[in-house]
């Protein structure tokens, strides 16, 4: 285990637990939970700036806010920290923060032509 992950104020496993959650609503892909957790692995570029992070924002794209799953979110025994009209965002332990929105975030948003998967 290298310096970086000894001091890290995130946790793998409880990120992992919200991901796999997630996944079982349809809301994140096995190969995104991948994506995310791959910035624990000690060849990660960024891991020392992982390893100072208080939190990690992972931005789900979601057509409809309002059609989540929000009562199933919530017995997690999370509540929502910041929402307003097509936008809301769940702390989860272990310092992973979940934020839904239809909001175009990503460069790949920005390209002509693309379209908001289901």
């Amino acid at each position: 285990m290298t310096t970086a992950q000894q001091t890290s104020r995130l946790d793998p496993t409880a990120f992992a637990t919200t991901l796999e959650f997630f996944t079982s609503l349809d809301l994140v892909t096995e190969a995104e939970v991948s994506e995310v957790l791959a910035m624990f692995a000690p060849d990660f570029p960024y891991a020392q700036a992982i390893a100072l992070a208080d939190s990690v924002h992972a931005h789900v794209k979601v057509p409809d806010v309002d059609a989540l799953p929000h009562d199933r979110i919530r017995a997690c025994g999370v509540t929502a920290t910041s929402e307003t009209d097509g936008y809301i965002k769940y702390r989860f332990p272990g310092g992973i923060n979940m934020i839904f929105s239809p909001i175009p975030i990503s460069e790949d948003d920005m390209l002509p032509g693309v379209s908001t998967p289901r």
